[in-house]
């Protein structure tokens, strides 16, 4: 198999933790078009429902919210995220 290397590009991010962002930032940042709601998960926090290319995902408290090259949204895993991605100066 073909070996590639991933382009270097510049994203946008934060990390949702439930209060940063909350449920009607979110919907603002993300629009009606990839906004699909938070859900109630301890009573508390609460875990965002986001529209993606691949259908409707949830960014759990802690998962990075990305936007895409596209526009599009997505939720990545922590340890996924500080393994792809550094932050920009």
């Amino acid at each position: 198999m073909k070996q590639y290397r991933k382009r270097p590009l510049i994203i946008e991010a934060a990390q949702w933790n439930g209060e940063t962002l909350d449920g009607q930032h979110a919907r603002t940042v993300l629009g009606d078009e990839y906004y699909y709601g938070c859900c109630n998960e301890d009573g508390m926090l609460f875990d965002l429902m986001v529209k993606t290319l691949e259908g409707v995902m949830t960014c759990e408290v802690g998962d990075w919210l990305i936007k895409g090259i596209k526009g599009e949204f997505y939720p990545c895993k922590p340890d996924i995220f500080a393994e792809t991605y550094e932050a920009v100066e």
